[in-house]
């Protein structure tokens, strides 16, 4: 008797008494059992979920019936339930989807590569899905299929979609019709399930729970677009952003503006504009324009006053920017000190002294002689020397002053951005032209300008007065038409002059931008 009737005769016999048998009645955890011994072995008792009768292994004594274990097991690979198996394998069942995983590999007679199907032939041979001439993607329901025609374009279409009624199915999340057969999404709920996903991985690696929650709620939030394509890829770098929290704050409570700030500086803050909105929303932050370039402009001071590396004069340009900190009659901004001290440090630059006690009359004319716009900044660096180091010059006569040709220049300007706003443009552009077109003809900072706020602006009859009370600014009648239909009508919040992020007003960069581009 050769090897395999060995084989045949021994799965024809019962494993638990060892008698021939022609079939298995039973098979239970890899054994079979005879008849005999199947009823012997196996009791009647009622089914744990529907209570009808069943049998069961006497030494188990409770167990479902045949219908139910069926209903309740799962496919091993994608854990699916499986009421009717594909396939039976030592790990269990597997449903008819993931069966083709456990076959055996084939090489394809094209390509060489090892794959478990081989449905298609060429040139005689029989070559894998990829390799098969007759299959393309589909160009309505885009699924990898069997070419029935091509439309007028000579795009393939598949059996379903290329009949004379296209197949068509709801999309089993919202219900939406999606063309082509199958129990695919629709491509909004493909894009929020992988979005999904996504958020679900990056939140894995952020450690502390409410920074996790944080996260996980500014990708559910409506401020992200889910029709975006791009999406998936930015929450990629939505996650970074929160795992920089994570490993610099340790409760919630320290998330501030400076400590932002300090984590991502005022270009990390301007890239991540969404997040950092949703923070200023969520946890309601105190967010100040001013305060932020406060921070920007000490920050751009210090770095200028480290590039000078380690001269004598570095200290002293350190206590002359405290000083001009402290003066509590001048009340500086961050931004006229770094002027300061920079045109200070130009000086003894310039005058290639050890000590700012060495100066004299000499070294600022030579300076002042090739820098004169200089003059003013030095003004306060010649008190400075005199009250804290007994250093006594005097700045030389300026030079007469030249004829104006500001108000010329400014009524040029006026004209450019008026003629650009009777042309066509975006509603974000006309808002920059409207603010510098403000802060051209009534002498404003375009800062003031930016950070205007519904409740600064008032009607009186068909004028519009700006900072009534304080500067009572009055709006010709053109300007304030202008003003009406580009900003007032379009503003959505108490902000006039939003920026990207909704909590800072548009950046002074944004708005001579576009007066370049549009005002010539």
């Amino acid at each position: 008797m050769s090897q395999s009737d060995h084989a045949a005769e021994a799965s024809r016999r019962c494993d638990e008494c060892g008698r021939a048998m022609a079939k298995a009645h039973r098979r239970y955890r890899g054994n079979r059992y005879c008849q005999s011994c199947y009823a012997r072995l196996f009791i009647r008792v009622s089914c744990e979920q529907c209570g009808r009768t069943t049998r069961v292994h006497r030494n188990r004594g409770h167990g479902l019936c045949g219908e139910c274990w069926r209903n309740s097991r799962r496919c091993v690979r994608c854990e699916r339930p499986v009421p009717v198996a594909g396939r039976v394998i030592e790990a269990g069942a597997v449903c008819p989807s993931c069966a083709r995983y456990y076959r055996k590999l084939k090489t394809c007679g094209h390509c060489g590569r090892s794959v478990r199907e081989l449905p298609g032939i060429r040139d005689g041979a029989a070559v894998c899905s990829s390799c098969d001439p007759t299959r393309e993607t589909c160009r309505v329901c885009r699924r990898y299929r069997k070419v029935l025609r091509r439309d007028a374009q000579g795009h393939p279409l598949c059996g379903d979609c290329g009949a004379e009624r296209p197949v068509s199915h709801a999309c089993p999340r919202c219900g939406v019709p999606v063309p082509g057969g199958g129990g695919r999404l629709c491509d909004p709920c493909a894009l929020r399930e992988r979005a999904e996903r996504r958020t679900s991985l990056n939140a894995e690696l952020i450690e502390q729970y409410w920074v996790r929650r944080l996260f996980v709620d500014f990708c559910r939030s409506p401020v992200l677009e889910v029709s975006d394509g791009a999406l998936v890829g930015r929450l990629d770098h939505y996650a970074q952003f929160f795992a920089e929290i994570d490993r610099h704050l340790s409760d919630w409570k320290e998330v501030s503006q400076e400590s932002l700030y300090r984590i991502f500086t005022a270009e990390g803050l301007r890239r991540h504009y969404l997040p950092v909105s949703y923070l200023v929303r969520r946890l309601r932050l105190p967010w100040s324009n001013d305060d932020l370039a406060e921070l920007i402009e000490r920050d751009r001071r210090l770095q200028a006053l480290q590039r000078l590396g380690d001269r004598v004069w570095v200290g002293t340009l350190h206590e002359y920017a405290d000083w001009l900190s402290r003066d509590t009659q001048a009340k500086l901004r961050e931004k006229s000190i770094r002027v300061y001290v920079n045109a200070a440090a130009k000086l003894l630059e310039h005058a290639q002294v050890e000590r700012p006690t060495e100066l004299d009359a000499k070294h600022l004319t030579r300076f002042l002689r090739r820098h004169p716009g200089h003059r003013a900044s030095l003004t306060r660096f010649v008190r400075f020397l005199k009250v804290q180091h007994g250093l006594s010059i005097a700045l030389p006569p300026g030079r007469p002053p030249r004829k104006n040709r500001y108000a010329s220049r400014v009524e040029h300007t006026v004209r450019q951005i008026t003629t650009a706003l009777e042309r066509p443009c975006t509603a974000a552009k006309r808002r920059a032209l409207v603010a510098e077109l403000l802060a051209r003809l009534y002498g404003v900072p375009l800062t003031r300008v930016l950070a205007l706020t519904r409740s600064e602006v008032t009607h009186q009859g068909h004028k519009v007065v700006l900072w009534p009370g304080e500067s009572d600014i009055r709006l010709e009648e053109k300007v304030a038409r202008l003003f009406r239909e580009s900003v007032l009508d379009e503003a959505r919040g108490e902000m006039l002059f939003p920026g990207r992020n909704g909590v800072q007003p548009l950046s002074t960069h944004a708005v001579k931008y576009y007066v370049r581009q549009h005002a010539g």
